[in-house]
């Protein structure tokens, strides 16, 4: 939303003796403009700090007040602002966004920028959330913040998508409502609506016949509880719906978070049931949760189960897919003779990747040389899979479905004859394994351990949200990823325009969305 002379919030009072303007704003980012003039200087020439604390003040609190729409007011309860650089003329810019929102309190960070893109100031302002009782009103223009929606996709036509209006659930006895916030849009989520029957992945968000709410993974804030030990406020990670709400039943709850106990989800897999507490963290922290954690976890089930196969070699299609490359990047030094299939036209960002032993395009798959291989398909095509057994009869030791980026062509992906038969890698099944094997703080010690190898060698680009690929050679993550197409420029076009989707209808406070390449 931009402003307008005539609009509520156009600049009056305090800001407008600032010279403070607000240039666009809503529920998710406010930004706004400050022309230095010799009014805002201290005596050595140099703009004011107070000047920095005011601004950075307004901005969030206009956010804040953004989201919190009818439901009552915000106010500054605390302003913590650092002096970078010393400006004595020009233009300000400055940019706020939420690091937290709860039911009675919201975190907000905000910057200063000069012309230059130079950062001067920075700050963090808390907001106190007062409910509407009578003796106030909500800011003008924001009760629209409120309203609730679903993302529902067809599931006989992945490329029809609808975003509608949905009243947020009211919590009964045992309850609680979250408020999805940030979430990330990647070819895992292809992956469950194409399998979403199959792998049983439409039933864990219910909706109307015929359409299916697209799991995504990321964060999420308590706004309402009836639930003991689950407090408003709280910030959670875990597994969400493509909607503005999510209504779940908490048990086995602890300091560390719970599971939905709701009874539709009783016999889905356990992993996705788990909500984890999270610590206010920066955005780029947050980012690279959503975005990498649950396709690592993948990675790793993945890297773990090749000590049962016989294999000296490892074939990974779409191999410039997040799973694909950090499950070579964990089979680095393994002994392995790690392959990475791929288009041609990726074969550069492949290879500067620095963690395959090998790269080879999709059409060059018939000059693969005899030996125990393994052939791990992030693809699910089935053409790509014919020409893989083709050439390997007589040497192919397993043959595992891992994901089915090339959706289009999934249709036939099990249906190759010949041994070995194709069968799924169920991540779940896997992590079931395991904890029963090392228990549940055996398994989480070491998925923490392997995660912060792999966080290590990643390079947050800090623009939006979006990412850098991995870099370093420390991580085994070279720096070439960078002369590919930034991650999220076709972020829409899978499964049939969720991004757009959610882009569509910015009047609904929709989650930030942290945006993962799709293309293999």
């Amino acid at each position: 939303m931009t402003t307008t002379d005539d609009d509520p919030l156009a600049s009056t009072g305090f800001d407008a003796t600032l010279g403070l303007t607000l240039t666009s704003y809503d529920g998710d980012e406010v930004t706004a403009t400050l022309t230095v003039t010799p009014a805002l200087l201290q005596p050595y020439g140099i703009v004011h700090g107070g000047v920095y604390c005011s601004v950075i003040e307004t901005v969030a609190s206009v956010g804040g007040a953004m989201w919190y729409g009818d439901r009552g007011q915000v106010v500054g309860v605390s302003n913590h602002t650092n002096f970078l650089r010393a400006v004595r003329e020009g233009t300000l810019t400055v940019r706020a966004t939420p690091v937290t929102r709860g039911r009675t309190q919201q975190l907000w960070t905000a910057d200063v920028t000069e012309e230059s893109g130079r950062l001067v100031a920075t700050g963090q302002v808390r907001l106190a959330c007062l409910p509407a009782d009578g003796s106030g009103a909500a800011l003008p223009g924001t009760a629209r913040a409120r309203t609730g929606w679903e993302l529902l996709v067809d599931r006989a036509d992945l490329t029809g998508v609808r975003l509608v209006d949905a009243d947020p659930p009211t919590p009964g006895d045992g309850e609680a409502v979250l408020r999805v916030d940030r979430v990330g849009v990647t070819a895992n989520n292809v992956t469950y609506a194409v399998l979403g029957d199959s792998m049983r992945y439409w039933e864990f968000f219910p909706s109307p016949a015929g359409t299916g709410r697209v799991p995504l993974w990321g964060y999420a804030d308590v706004v309402a509880s009836r639930a003991p030990g689950v407090e408003e406020g709280a910030r959670v990670y875990g597994y969400l719906p493509s909607s503005s709400h999510l209504l779940v039943r908490p048990e086995r709850v602890s300091p560390a978070g719970f599971r939905d106990g709701s009874a539709h989800r009783a016999t889905l897999p356990s992993p996705y049931q788990a909500y984890a507490i999270s610590a206010p963290e920066d955005g780029t922290t947050e980012d690279l949760q959503t975005l990498y954690r649950p396709l690592f976890t993948t990675s790793w089930m993945l890297a773990d189960s090749l000590a049962e196969v016989p294999a000296e070699r490892l074939l990974l299609s779409s191999a410039s897919s997040k799973t694909a490359y950090g499950t070579a990047h964990l089979l680095r030094g393994t002994g392995r003779h790690v392959v990475g299939l791929t288009s041609e036209r990726h074969r550069g960002f492949v290879e500067g990747l620095g963690t395959y032993d090998e790269v080879l395009a999709y059409d060059e798959v018939g000059g693969l040389q005899p030996g125990p291989t393994a052939y791990f398909d992030l693809s699910g095509d089935p053409s790509l899979r014919t020409s893989v057994r083709s050439a390997l009869v007589g040497s192919l030791v397993a043959d595992l479905v891992v994901g089915v980026t090339h959706h289009k062509a999934a249709g036939g992906a099990l249906g190759v004859g010949g041994e070995p038969r194709p069968r799924v890698f169920f991540a779940p099944d896997r992590i079931a394994q395991r904890t029963r094997e090392w228990g549940r703080e055996g398994y989480e010690q070491r998925l923490g351990q392997a995660w912060e190898g792999f966080r290590a060698a990643l390079d947050p680009l800090g623009d939006g949200g979006a990412l850098r690929r991995p870099r370093g050679a420390a991580g085994g993550l070279a720096g070439g990823a960078r002369g590919r197409e930034r991650p999220g420029d076709r972020a829409g076009r899978h499964p049939g325009g969720l991004k757009r989707g959610l882009a569509a209808r910015p009047d609904l406070g929709q989650p930030a969305l942290v945006q993962g390449s799709l293309h293999c």
